[in-house]
């Protein structure tokens, strides 16, 4: 618990669940990555449970289903050893029990579900308020009920607080958790982020793949029955989304990251199932046809490179190929923690991790550079041309890259002897 504490910007409740997890079957990263996998199945009870207490038709549901199947962002973090699959699965318990309230049932099985919820990722604060807003909307006498479970709550967390305050002044703030957050801009982010089943599509195509997935929103709009459902679903999907993107225009550090809308996706994948099928007729079940096949290659394509990298090898091989002392790795991203995380597993102290976010940062006369090759995409040519020496260095197979620089002796700094390349 004390590691938790000092990780600051993650609750505790994953990492509970991981440490029984362990201690039931081992620690192999088979038996782990089972974890996340199984909670994003489960997750699919609450939300077929959820339409069924709703009017959804089964085809809506069915559809949701697949385009939720073929998504790559959704298996992305199905595979991934944190806590988004758990954010996923509460988050939609959450929706369940959302809708059982507004049903006139007790209101404790909402609270004690967002208690894990938030317990689970900071970001479920926004699926919280989000059901609020929609309270209000929807049965204002129900909401002073929700606001008193809402204060609860709160007070539940504060004992987590008072811990984490501390560790996170101790550590100097937030900047080497988050620091790497960019301010997020409205159109290649935000809504870049809604091309889920069809994000890899290039130049027209992708534009005309999120076309083919907005289109039922302007179906839905135009209906003039009842819009209850339609609207409740475009605020899960679209108010955490938005109120990230505002706040890290704001706030003095970005707390956008697209892996924490991951509560958004279902109720988006169910919006756009929804909405296509209120289409006329007489495009229906052409839009069907088309959607289905573009979730399933831009699926396919996806998970071709899923930025998945090696660097426990790569790390081992510098490591080999290295005699210095005292040397830089630089990393465009967060694997400077994995790499760090793997030297200790070696016992390795001779190299210290700094990560960046341009090539100007690349400082020192001798160091190594760790990014994904789709990155390195001229970095190797503009450090050639002002005369550094580029040495080929070691790749994955996966599209990981790691390999030595040594700067030229009017640069930098005085060059050293360069390590010939393999």
């Amino acid at each position: 618990l004390g590691a938790v504490v000092r990780d600051v910007v993650h609750p505790p409740l994953f990492y509970l669940l991981l440490k029984g997890w362990m201690l039931l079957g081992g620690d192999s990263e088979g038996w782990l990555r089972l974890l996340p996998v199984t909670l994003a199945l489960v997750a699919l009870v609450p939300f077929v449970q959820a339409c069924r207490s709703l009017p959804v038709p089964r085809t809506a549901v069915a559809l949701a289903l697949w385009l939720a199947a073929f998504n790559a962002y959704l298996i992305y973090y199905a595979q991934e050893l944190r806590m988004y699959s758990l954010l996923l699965c509460l988050s939609l318990w959450s929706c369940w029990q959302f809708v059982r309230v507004l049903r006139g049932e007790p209101i404790r099985g909402w609270g004690f579900v967002n208690l894990l919820l938030v317990y689970s990722d900071y970001y479920g604060w926004m699926v919280v308020l989000s059901q609020l807003a929609l309270a209000a909307w929807l049965q204002p006498a129900r909401l002073r009920r929700m606001f008193k479970a809402t204060a609860g709550l709160a007070v539940a967390c504060v004992p987590w607080v008072c811990l984490v305050i501390p560790a996170s002044i101790s550590r100097g703030g937030l900047q080497s958790s988050i620091g790497s957050f960019a301010r997020p801009d409205l159109l290649p982010d935000v809504l870049g982020w809604y091309t889920l089943n069809s994000a890899p599509l290039a130049g027209d195509l992708k534009s005309w793949g999120l076309l083919l997935f907005l289109l039922p929103w302007a179906a839905t709009i135009r209906r003039r029955d009842d819009q209850r459902l339609p609207v409740a679903l475009l605020v899960l999907a679209t108010l955490p989304v938005l109120t990230s993107y505002a706040l890290s225009q704001f706030l003095p550090q970005s707390i956008w990251g697209t892996r924490f809308y991951i509560t958004a996706a279902l109720p988006y994948l169910l919006l756009v199932a929804l909405g296509g099928l209120r289409l006329p007729p007489t495009i229906r079940h052409a839009w069907v046809l088309l959607v289905a096949m573009t979730a399933v290659l831009s699926c396919a394509e996806q998970l071709r490179a899923p930025e998945k990298y090696a660097w426990q090898t790569l790390t081992v091989e510098m490591a080999h190929a290295e005699h210095n002392s005292n040397i830089t790795v630089y990393s465009f991203g967060s694997s400077d923690e994995i790499i760090h995380y793997y030297l200790q597993k070696v016992g390795d102290t001779r190299f210290h991790n700094v990560r960046i976010q341009k090539e100007s940062q690349l400082l020192g006369d001798h160091f190594w550079v760790a990014l994904p090759e789709h990155v390195n995409v001229g970095l190797q040519k503009t450090l050639e041309r002002q005369g550094d020496t580029v040495g080929e260095g070691f790749r994955d197979g996966f599209g990981g890259l790691i390999f030595p620089v040594w700067a030229k002796p009017s640069g930098r700094c005085v060059r050293a002897r360069p390590w010939p390349t393999t």
